[in-house]
């Protein structure tokens, strides 16, 4: 079947509903409904296993359940726009004020249309819908006026069968991946014990004393950063919510050789993130190699003395007793949360003997080498489902 034989609808036409969530409190108490949230969404996925509980009336939980084929979209937020097909959920499931529940009528395959919301054209879309507005989001209103390519029903579920087989291998990779993540976790617990229970088991410092120099990255306004400068240029967005950093995911910049020698990133740097929101300030990385980069100022680049590895401290600071002391030191307003070196120069950390560290060290490097091989196989992955996807949309595949 050709594209000309498509029809294009507004995805009002094909709706059964388009309706927004529940206002209420979330509770860990295994009481009432599960209570999904944006914050429940990640990387396209939901572990209903930690999704917590909703303390609503029985009326709010009645309009607002969900079922196998609905699509939420998040309304704002960084996350504006992003939509998650729900493919299963508990029987007994509602959604958040902040989510938009679409539940798409008989002439539509919900999966067809949930790919359809992964699309350039979807985004240019969502794009367009939200200029001149102080703070971008998704309506019902703007969600109704979508124009959605459609094919005939059977077409609809063939070309959602070929996109779903794709993504399925995206996800065996990205699973792959954090299996690869929890090894290293498991690496740093089993040379290392939990610091959090077993503090008395090695000498612990004040990061201070493991620190040799403490740098703020390079100011640089929105005008000055962008895909037409020559130098890359990591910013808080590069680094991931698991402590990786993607140097596929910078901007680039431009700067002086005074610039450069004083903000290079060189492997072992260690990044922390020290202005974000509540939830993201603090997140870490380590820099290790990749050409030339330099550093934005949400960052601070930090140098450790010989009594550290720099691999050491980046694991010593994914763990519970890490995150716990940072969460201590977290200030800041509704929207903007601040740990800078002055905080964290008191932030005790247990310091095992360097041989220990670098033997950690050692099986780490190992592991990442796996996940450089499974993360150059995910792109590609994605390189294919990219075309794809491009292909099923103008009715070429």
């Amino acid at each position: 079947m050709t594209k000309s034989e498509w029809k294009t609808l507004p995805l009002g036409e094909l709706v059964e509903s388009v309706d927004y969530g529940v206002t209420a409190s979330a509770t860990e108490q295994p009481l009432g409904p599960k209570f999904l949230r944006i914050t429940d969404i990640q990387d396209g996925a939901v572990n209903w296993d930690i999704v917590p509980w909703c303390e609503c009336d029985t009326r709010s939980a009645s309009e607002a359940r969900l079922k196998t084929g609905d699509i939420v979209f998040a309304r704002t937020g960084a996350t504006t726009g992003k939509s998650l097909l729900i493919r299963d959920c508990p029987t007994d499931t509602v959604f958040a004020s902040y989510l938009i529940r679409v539940r798409v009528g008989a002439s539509a395959e919900p999966r067809f249309v949930s790919h359809f919301f992964q699309t350039e054209n979807y985004w240019a879309q969502i794009a367009k819908g939200a200029r001149g507005v102080a703070q971008p989001g998704v309506n019902a209103t703007t969600l109704k006026a979508l124009q959605i390519p459609l094919p005939p029903l059977p077409e609809q579920r063939r070309i959602a069968e070929v996109l779903d087989r794709a993504e399925a291998l995206r996800a065996k990779r990205r699973a792959a991946l954090a299996q690869l993540d929890s090894l290293t976790q498991a690496l740093f617990l089993d040379l290392f014990g939990d610091t959090r229970k077993e503090r008395t088991r090695w000498p612990t410092l004040p990061l201070e004393e493991i620190v040799r120099e403490t740098k703020l990255g390079l100011v640089r306004g929105s005008q000055e950063f962008g895909p037409e400068f020559p130098i890359p240029y990591v910013r808080m967005n590069a680094i991931t919510r698991i402590g990786e950093l993607e140097l596929g995911n910078v901007q680039r910049t431009h700067a002086t050789e005074a610039e450069i020698e004083a903000y290079r990133l060189e492997p072992g740097d260690f990044l922390f993130n020290t202005r974000n929101s509540e939830e993201l300030v603090g997140k870490t990385a380590l820099y290790r190699g990749g050409g030339l980069h330099l550093f934005n100022n949400n960052l601070m680049r930090v140098r450790f003395t010989a009594k550290a590895d720099p691999v050491f401290v980046a694991a010593a600071f994914k763990t519970a007793f890490v995150q716990h002391e940072l969460n201590l030191r977290k200030s800041g307003t509704t929207n903007v949360f601040a740990i800078y070196y002055k905080d964290l120069r008191s932030l005790p950390l247990p310091v095992p003997p360097i041989p220990l560290q670098r033997e950690f060290a050692r099986r780490v490097t190992a592991v990442e080498a796996l996940k450089a091989s499974h993360r150059a196989s995910l792109t590609e992955l994605d390189a294919l489902f990219a075309s794809l996807q491009h292909r099923a949309f103008r009715g070429e595949l």
